[in-house]
């Protein structure tokens, strides 16, 4: 079975990790492209986030435009001492109208009225990232996102479907020997030497 042509592109190894929280999460509201900062907890989890992954070979950072994750990684970023990139294209799906609502508020619809439709918002996040392969900076990378770039990330890649995804816990995507990608789901920890242990 020939690959979907993102995971042909993938690297071998590239940590993915959703941001920190922030009040709006707290709060139970759609964000999409609203911009709020990290709350204290958020800051908390993105020194966990480093923390988890000091030693487990992350060779650079790479953040959505968002404050949010940018905060997250920039936070990781300098606890590691590596560099920092952000990339718009990896911005949270926009929901239009439905943004700052509760989340369950939100119509349970593909493209709901208003909302960023679901096959753009795929296309420009394998956009950023068939980039960062096709360039090597995505060998060995943290991507520091949002939960929908994680959904339309797998789809993508035909990994499977996204598990609910905690903020500040790192996920490794990885390249298996006939091209496809797998999902580990277990954080690395100090004790295990900072590899990842299968879900």
């Amino acid at each position: 079975m020939t690959p979907p042509p993102l995971a042909a592109l993938w690297p071998q190894r590239l940590w993915f990790a959703r941001h920190g929280r922030t009040a709006m999460n707290l709060r139970g509201l759609v964000q999409g492209r609203s911009d709020p900062p990290l709350d204290p907890l958020g800051e908390a989890d993105a020194r966990r986030l480093a923390a988890l992954l000091a030693g487990a070979g992350v060779t650079r950072v790479i953040s959505s435009g968002l404050q949010r994750a940018r905060q997250t990684g920039a936070i990781v970023a300098q606890a590691l001492a590596l560099p920092l990139a952000c990339d718009p294209r990896l911005n949270e799906r926009g929901w239009g109208p439905w943004e700052g609502r509760p989340r369950e508020a939100r119509p349970a619809l593909t493209d709901p009225p208003g909302a960023e439709p679901w096959a753009a918002f795929g296309d420009r996040i394998a956009a950023a990232l068939a980039e960062a392969c096709r360039d090597g900076r995505a060998e060995g990378a943290l991507v520091v996102a949002h939960a929908g770039v994680f959904r339309a990330l797998l789809e993508r890649l035909g990994a499977g479907a996204a598990e609910p995804l905690a903020h500040g816990l790192p996920v490794l995507l990885a390249r298996r020997p006939d091209g496809s990608v797998s999902v580990l789901a277990a954080a690395p920890t100090p004790r295990n030497g900072g590899e990842p242990r299968p879900p």
